[in-house]
């Protein structure tokens, strides 16, 4: 068999090869052709009319082989073919083999039944465009703890309506491969038969765990029939970020940072009501530099006099860990130890 050569090809490219008759005489020979998947199952068989073989090569392609039979054994395959002019993709084996068409002693002798008369090889069909995780983006860390999953179909067989598509969804354990996780871990959900480009998260399920790593993976089906399997893809679901936090009088710093990303929210005791009284200072933890110094009147007052909002990403911050304290003239009416993570 001639090798087939591209990413895409049909059934009928295994019609081309070569055979050397190294006899003298001109044998009357048919051939036959098989097409086989990768488990070894047939797909299609080609019969070829009655073929004068002259000594020496002799070459045949899919129109010299003068088909004159052809039986479809996998009728999924063979309506995928006819609809995308390809096999789709998958592993396959094709082979060929030379009959006597007559039962002249020549070639009787020549082409003895109890010698093997096959020649095979094998081949893989590759998608033009291999089907692709879309959302959530590879190694996201989502805020969301159920997510919606999308994807892009296989091409040209996409556009098929009996196209179908198979995701699975599994916990990853600590120090294991999104790979791994898919292929060994019990599937937290898997869904069959999905028509269509997208997934909502499945309201029967739970929420999806805070710190926890997920591998997912989809794969495409026309029937029974394999199309493509994505590449496996992980996200994380992050800790939840606090947008603001109020200030606890404490004579002490808190030993726990706040992660904020936007605003400082904070609340002054009732006592210290007279705002002109107050002022605010921002360094970083550990350092005594001022970094930011104003009076608390100055500042946003939200639902009523003794709340406060501090804009942080207008303070110019790095990201970075930050100590606020407020005080008063006689002293300090309290601190709150912060991580400023702006938003990208």
């Amino acid at each position: 068999p001639t090798p087939i050569v591209g990413l895409q090809f049909s059934s009928t490219d295994a019609l081309n090869f070569s055979v050397i008759n190294t006899s003298s005489e001109v044998l009357q020979v048919t051939y036959s052709a098989q097409l086989m998947d990768g488990r070894g199952r047939a797909v299609v068989r080609y019969t070829s009319g009655v073929h004068q073989l002259s000594p020496g090569a002799s070459s045949y392609t899919p129109t010299s082989f003068n088909i004159v039979s052809t039986s479809w054994v996998n009728r999924t395959i063979q309506s995928i073919e006819q609809t995308s002019k390809f096999l789709p993709s998958g592993d396959y084996t094709y082979c060929i083999d030379i009959h006597c068409a007559a039962t002249d002693k020549a070639c009787n002798d020549i082409i003895k039944p109890e010698l093997d008369y096959v020649a095979c090889s094998d081949v893989r069909s590759e998608p033009i465009s291999p089907l692709l995780l879309s959302l959530p983006e590879d190694e996201a860390k989502l805020k969301d703890k159920r997510p919606n999953f999308s994807w892009i179909p296989p091409m040209p067989l996409g556009s098929n309506p009996n196209m179908r598509y198979t995701l699975k969804l599994v916990e990853m354990r600590e120090h294991q491969s999104a790979e791994d996780a898919v292929r060994r871990n019990r599937p937290l959900h898997e869904k069959n038969g999905i028509n269509g480009l997208t997934l909502m998260y499945p309201n029967q399920l739970e929420d999806l765990k805070v710190g926890t790593h997920y591998a997912w993976q989809v794969s495409a089906h026309i029937g029974e029939q394999h199309i493509a399997t994505s590449d496996v893809w992980e996200f994380e679901i992050e800790e939840e970020q606090i947008l603001s936090a109020f200030l606890e009088l404490k004579s002490e710093p808190s030993s726990q940072f706040v992660e904020l990303s936007t605003t400082l929210s904070f609340l002054v005791d009732e006592k210290y009501t007279n705002a002109k009284n107050l002022s605010y200072t921002i360094t970083k933890a550990n350092q005594k530099e001022v970094l930011t110094e104003q009076d608390l009147w100055e500042l946003s007052v939200n639902e009523g006099e003794n709340k406060y909002i501090l804009y942080l990403d207008d303070l110019g911050l790095d990201t970075g860990y930050y100590v606020l304290r407020v005080f008063t003239r006689n002293g300090t009416v309290g601190y709150i130890r912060f991580k400023f993570n702006p938003q990208n």
